[in-house]
């Protein structure tokens, strides 16, 4: 409407009827897309879901892992020569590697008094 303020007031109407009818259609049309790809995304969702999952546990460890990297010193002058993310990857797959070790042999002693 700013655009033909100092326009006559046929154009005026005529510029506002335009837009108004073409977000009506803008909206309506992005609401028929969002049923239409209702079917879609529910049988997406488990896949989109594992895909989250997934991501989420990696910007996890490389958060975590960063944390841990960049305040024990000993860690952080260990991989100094390596970039960051490749240094928290590192350090969070061995972290893992290490919790899965740990979790099979306490779950293998707890075995042994039952």
């Amino acid at each position: 409407m700013g655009t033909v303020l100092e326009k006559t007031l046929p154009l005026q109407i005529l510029t506002v009827t335009a837009v108004a009818i073409l977000a009506t259609i803008g909206v309506y049309g992005i609401v028929a897309l969002i049923v239409r790809m209702d079917g879609v995304l529910v049988k997406a969702l488990p896949v989109i879901i594992k895909l989250l999952g997934f991501v989420g546990t990696i910007a996890l460890i490389l958060v975590a892992c960063g944390i841990f990297l960049h305040n024990i010193e000993y860690l952080h002058r260990l991989f100094s020569k390596f970039p960051s993310i490749l240094a928290e990857f590192l350090l969070g797959l061995a972290a893992g590697l290490i919790m899965v070790i740990a979790l099979a042999g306490g779950k293998r002693v707890l075995s042994l008094f039952k």
